[in-house]
């Protein structure tokens, strides 16, 4: 198993936030984080048993000047006497406490212009990611519906009710904004263009991260393709994710 990518977003977000003295759970808070320039550089590969929580003894937190972080993996194998450590993440961080959240937006109004999907091929992307080398549990299967328009999608997240107790616990579950991710798919699949893999993020331009209005475990994500950026082999989207009521959460 792996560490999620997004697990080490929402690790990074919560720990920026207690440096200046926020609580990402609390309501209401004014202003935005920011993170740029954000690299995925190395996987956090995981034994069987270990501890997912971003609080688990092998992940630190390194905050370091000039507003650079770093997120480091601390292994220890059997038999040593200290950690080999890893950079798996690094990144810069900003917070503002004048920027405000852009206006609420109508989901409706989205998805009236888009064409809904099947429940079946909402299944078989899973399937289809599976087969490609990527398997996904069934906490991290969070896409619920999905519309599809010209470059464009948007999905109903949420998490399974067995879920729902662990979502408070966290700004927005990783397995949640894993799902903003995984609707990508559906986009990269439209394209006619022949892909020798399955595709994985390797960096983020920048998340802004606004305060939540309510407490909730179920999200919609808005997915728009930029284009093509490396010759068929990377390709960038823009993510947007909104409350139920339509609050702008991340971006």
């Amino acid at each position: 198993p792996v560490f999620p990518a997004t697990g080490h977003l929402e690790f990074a977000l919560s720990s920026i936030s207690l440096t200046y003295g926020f609580n990402l759970f609390e309501l209401n808070w004014d202003g935005v984080f920011t993170l740029t320039d954000i690299t995925f550089e190395r996987p956090c590969l995981l034994s069987n048993g270990v501890n997912y929580s971003p609080g688990a003894s092998k992940l630190h937190w390194k905050c370091m000047v000039n507003k650079w972080f770093e997120i480091l993996f601390l292994d220890k194998k059997p038999g040593a006497h200290v950690h080999e450590i890893s950079r798996c993440v690094s990144g810069r961080y900003t917070f503002s406490a004048a920027a405000h959240r852009p206006g609420k937006v109508d989901i409706s109004s989205m998805i009236e212009r888009c064409s809904e999907i099947s429940n079946k091929a909402i299944t078989d992307a899973y399937e289809n990611m599976q087969a490609g080398g990527i398997n996904y549990g069934s906490e991290f299967r969070t896409i619920q519906c999905v519309w599809m328009g010209s470059n464009e999608v948007i999905g109903k997240l949420c998490l399974s009710n067995l879920d729902e107790q662990k979502g408070i616990c966290f700004y927005v579950h990783p397995a949640v904004w894993d799902g903003a991710l995984q609707l990508t798919s559906f986009i990269t699949s439209a394209i006619e263009k022949p892909l020798s893999g399955p595709l994985l993020p390797f960096s983020v331009k920048s998340v802004l991260c606004f305060s939540r209005k309510l407490v909730s475990s179920q999200v919609w994500a808005h997915v728009r393709y930029l284009g093509d950026r490396i010759r068929g082999t990377s390709f960038a989207y823009d993510i947007d994710i909104y409350d139920e009521l339509g609050d702008l959460l991340l971006s």
